[in-house]
């Protein structure tokens, strides 16, 4: 479960970098991280032949984890402005 950890944050900074400029937001954005994170998924599972993981309870956690790197790294850049 811990392995899937840092494909959801590549998939968010993934995300973030194809639509740097303002194309997609928020839950756009988190729906196209979690495609990402169920595709890599399904990707293992098809490469082991077995079905490893619920992806409705993958994607429900998912899209929590998105939330709070999200709210975090918004506030790193918060603390990083006020602090030049």
């Amino acid at each position: 479960v811990l392995q899937l950890v840092p494909l959801i944050v590549s998939a968010v900074r993934s995300v973030e970098v194809l639509f740097q400029k303002g194309e997609k937001k928020g839950k756009e954005k988190q729906d196209a991280a979690v495609q990402l994170v169920l595709d890599g998924l399904g990707i293992v599972e098809s490469l082991v032949a077995k079905d490893l993981m619920d992806n409705e309870r993958v994607e429900k956690a998912a899209r929590k984890l998105i939330d709070a790197y999200v709210e975090l790294m918004n506030a790193v850049k918060v603390a990083e402005s006020s602090n030049p």
